[in-house]
């Protein structure tokens, strides 16, 4: 999977080698996919409820709200 992205590189005889700049191609993967996963569904979960982006901001700057379902 990792070679069908051109994060490694298979060198026949050799083994298997990471690719230049591979770590930033997974870490901006990574934030597309959490923009898809959370951001969208959060952003629209607040229009439905009419929170505002002051508010918005305010509610995920808040660390009380961080820590809601911790144990700890």
């Amino acid at each position: 999977m990792l070679v069908d992205r051109a994060v490694l590189e298979k060198r026949r005889g050799i083994g298997m080698y990471v690719v230049a700049g591979a770590r930033d191609q997974l870490r901006a993967s990574r934030r597309k996919l959490f923009a898809e996963q959370y951001i969208g569904p959060m952003l629209a979960e607040a229009s439905r409820l009419s929170i505002d982006f002051d508010t918005l901001m305010a509610l995920i700057k808040e660390p009380s709200l961080h820590n809601a379902g911790s144990t700890s």
